[in-house]
């Protein structure tokens, strides 16, 4: 809810002058002064009342709807000190600090000769943790908006947001690059190949752009919003869209080569291996279909009509992904004949990762594990203290993961599935962290990049 904004704000606030100076007639500026006191009297009020409201829903208990009533005191009044510091106090019990700051911040420039504000971002900047076995490299807050996903290719980083910003950053320092606009909501994490980026909307168009300038190059519509990075490979992009369909784009021009119904919404990316794309649908069935055609190579359906919202993953003999049954299933890539199948308390949405004859398994069932690739048996498996819903960053010797609204990156080792170390990044992750070359890079919902080395 937005309240006394924009062009209708001015309209009220003129209206509100030209009644009170016909009910009170003053001499000049007297009456334009009293006019302004009444109703800022209005605005300060209505922020009065909505933290009144806030303290009423602390007192309850009701933390998020609390912090929701100060956030909107501070948006009716921002000069509403009281507040805009009980806002900042329900951030960082959330471990949200740098929201903290910034609305303290923010105060401060309002009121810069407030006394209590120092020593208020004082104390918040002195709870923000102390960085374990990492080094924080850079920290870019590219911007005031929440992550949908981010990528990387060749030195660059690029990062989408959901108001439809698309932001290009350099990797080594952080520095933003260029930034170009969809025309309407992004609503998948971003594709970089071949210096193109491509990243899905809410008008279920895919949009593409120069990877070198931020360019806008062209789009392809669907039928509905894109919620799934598209796979790049040998000239073709492969969409997948909650539409049901997947389509097979050219790289150069993005004309239709052809497309896949389904039965279901595709809302996980699609993985291209050795002449065949594999995918998933919410019609609990994985599909795996030619590249050259679109033509069905197999599909299996799901035992427990389980929707498959995990991207799988691909290697020689077999296909590995989750589902909402919370089973992770594992198929011959040939045949799509099952292998086994490893259960979990809850849906699986991160993907499945192959590595050295093992399966690394996420569940939102607080459950990490390493299982045999060949019998499907758990090599270790440990309960984590955030569900996991998305994929883990795979380090030689490491596991990073993330968990939704929660602060924490946690490391584990990956050949016991010990926790090694957790930390507190500042605010909650709005997706999986990236691992590359040494560096860890994390997307905060503030909208901020970080880079651990």
């Amino acid at each position: 809810m937005q309240l006394f904004t924009g062009r209708g704000s001015l309209s009220i606030l003129i209206k509100a002058i030209i009644v009170f100076s016909i009910t009170f007639p003053l001499n000049g500026c007297t009456t334009v002064t009293r006019a302004f006191e009444v109703v800022g009297s209005r605005f300060t009020s209505l922020s009065n009342r909505y933290m009144q409201e806030g303290d009423r829903l602390a007192e309850e208990q009701r933390q998020p709807e609390a912090l929701l009533a100060y956030r909107q005191a501070v948006e009716a009044d921002p000069h509403n000190i009281p507040a805009v510091k009980k806002l900042a106090m329900a951030f960082q019990a959330e471990g949200r600090l740098r929201l903290a700051l910034d609305y303290l911040q923010d105060a401060q420039k309002l009121q810069p000769d407030n006394k209590d504000l120092p020593a208020l971002i004082d104390k918040i900047q002195a709870a923000t943790p102390i960085n374990p076995p990492v080094k924080l490299v850079w920290s870019t807050q590219v911007a005031r908006d929440v992550p949908v996903g981010y990528c990387l290719w060749q030195g660059k980083i690029f990062v989408a947001y959901e108001k439809g910003q698309i932001s290009a950053l350099d990797t080594a320092s952080g520095k933003i690059l260029w930034q170009a606009a969809l025309s309407t909501q992004a609503t998948a994490s971003p594709t970089a190949s071949n210096g193109l980026v491509f990243v899905g909307g809410q008008d279920g168009k895919l949009y593409t752009f120069s990877a070198t300038n931020g360019n806008k190059l062209w789009s392809f519509p669907t039928k509905a919003p894109i919620y799934a990075a598209p796979a790049v490979t040998n000239g073709q992009v492969f969409l997948a869209s909650s539409d049901g369909s997947l389509y097979s784009l050219s790289f150069a021009e993005g004309k239709l080569q052809w497309s896949y119904p389904t039965g279901g919404a595709l809302r996980a990316a699609p993985t291209v291996f050795d002449g065949g794309v594999y995918f998933g649908s919410t019609d609990a069935r994985l599909y795996a279909i030619g590249i050259a055609n679109g033509a069905s190579l197999w599909q299996r359906g799901i035992l427990n009509q389980g929707a498959v919202e995990s991207q799988p993953s691909v290697n020689d003999n077999r296909v590995v992904f989750g589902s909402d049954d919370g089973s992770v299933y594992s198929l011959a890539v040939a045949t799509g004949g099952q292998y086994w199948r490893y259960a979990t308390p809850d849906s699986v949405y991160a993907s499945p990762v192959i590595d050295s004859g093992k399966v690394y398994v996420a569940s939102s069932g607080l459950i990490l594990a390493a299982v045999d690739e060949l019998t499907g048996k758990a090599v270790w498996e440990i309960s984590t203290p955030v569900a996991i819903t998305t994929t883990p960053a795979m380090a030689p010797d490491v596991i990073y993961y993330v968990g939704p609204d929660n602060p924490y990156l946690f490391a584990v080792d990956r050949q016991s599935g010990k926790e090694l170390w957790k930390m507190d990044t500042g605010d909650w992750i709005s997706a999986g962290p990236l691992f590359s070359q040494g560096v860890v890079y994390i997307l905060g919902k503030d909208g901020t990049l970080l880079a651990y080395r």
